[in-house]
């Protein structure tokens, strides 16, 4: 079940894990360069009129592995204004990753993998919280990302309505990444998120339909 009140809260749209959390976010940074900086700009893969809402907000980014569940669920009730699956790379890791054990599959290339990877997209409009994006990421060999027909909105469709907890799409094989991106100032992330880091080992996964953001 979804949890909280869709009046102010947003919920987490899949299940996830958590790896990573950002405030602050640029509108571009060398993402490439040592350490990954999430770039709004190539995350939006370049669609700068999109990229520019988010400027200065806030970031989560999670975890699914083989065995999480790899369907995507909307995260709010209100509106999606626009959605598209991105081509990407195909089994692309970051440069400084390494060749140590556990890395072949890519963890620790995930915020580099929300750059370059096949991605579906989503852009939501939410009355109390704003714009809300879902970035669902294909890892290593997941390159399949699907968003259900009704919920594709093309550059200049109408929005359409949406209620949390409807499927919207799905990844079609294996682990995968998932990020949550939020604008200044409107909402305040729970603390599981904005502690991701501390919860990258968590034996189970924070369950889909949990709160991660309220309204301020």
């Amino acid at each position: 079940p979804f949890q909280g009140n869709p009046e102010t809260d947003i919920n987490i749209g899949c299940e996830t894990t958590p790896w990573q959390y950002a405030d602050q976010l640029a509108f571009e940074t060398k993402f490439w360069v040592k350490d990954v900086n999430y770039s709004l700009l190539d995350l939006f893969a370049g669609r700068a009129d999109w990229a520019r809402l988010f400027e200065g907000g806030q970031l989560y980014q999670g975890f699914l592995s083989a065995t999480h569940y790899h369907r995507w669920n909307a995260p709010l009730d209100g509106e999606i204004v626009r959605s598209w699956v991105q081509p990407g790379t195909y089994f692309a890791q970051r440069p400084g990753q390494g060749e140590n054990q556990g890395t072949w599959e890519g963890t620790e290339s995930q915020p580099y993998l929300g750059h370059v990877a096949a991605r579906a997209i989503f852009i939501f409009k939410h009355p109390r919280c704003g714009y809300i994006a879902l970035i669902c990421i294909g890892m290593v060999e997941v390159s399949t990302c699907v968003i259900n027909p009704e919920f594709l909105v093309r550059e200049g469709d109408d929005p359409v309505a949406i209620t949390r907890g409807t499927e919207i799409g799905h990844f079609e094989f294996g682990g995968s990444t998932h990020m949550m991106v939020f604008q200044h100032d409107r909402v305040v992330l729970e603390q599981w998120a904005r502690d991701a880091v501390a919860h990258q080992n968590d034996p189970k996964p924070t369950a889909m339909g949990s709160v991660i953001a309220r309204a301020r």
